[in-house]
């Protein structure tokens, strides 16, 4: 019963999750755009923030804030994670490499499928529309992860996506 009940709040704090996180990961998305400007262009920033307006840089603006969104929830939900926490971040892993791909799909969509202009007007809602899709992926996965396997193979994969980000971050900013 104690288990149920511990089962039960956990998949409330992943809806609380997957219905706030779009809209915070677009706040925090789109500051970020312009932080490696604002900061002077300064390396460090450029590890996280987009450094030019490639695709690739484009990745960031969803990656790392939803990464940054989902740890910080897991301090406030901490209570009701203890058993679940592997499981907690493999969702933070499939939302955040789903959200940084989404991103790029749906703006390659709106503009190149569709035909929409390719203006900001465009792409702030390609980026909530990207975000909410991946967000509700990651509460699923959150969900649905066994604990042991899918769990560190999930959050191995965001380690991975999460270095490779910070190598090219590093040759963009050096180039």
């Amino acid at each position: 019963m104690e288990s149920e009940t511990v089962f039960i709040r956990y998949r409330k704090a992943l809806r609380v999750v997957m219905w706030l996180s779009p809209a915070i990961v677009l706040l925090l998305g789109s500051l970020d755009h312009f932080m490696y400007a604002l900061s002077g262009e300064n390396a460090f920033v450029g590890m996280w923030a987009p450094v030019s307006e490639s695709i690739w840089e484009h990745l960031k603006i969803a990656f790392y804030p939803t990464l940054f969104f989902w740890t910080v929830a897991y301090f406030v939900f901490r209570p009701l994670l203890k058993d679940r926490v592997a499981a907690w971040f493999a969702g933070a892993a499939v939302a955040a490499v789903f959200s940084a791909f989404g991103v790029v799909l749906t703006q390659y969509f709106a503009v190149e499928a569709f035909g929409l202009p390719n203006e900001i007007y465009v792409h702030i809602p390609d980026f909530f529309i990207a975000l909410c899709l991946s967000q509700a992926a990651g509460a699923h996965a959150a969900k649905l992860a066994d604990e042991k396997k899918a769990a560190a193979i999930l959050t191995s994969l965001a380690a991975a996506v999460t270095v490779v980000c910070v190598i090219f971050s590093v040759l963009a900013v050096a180039a």
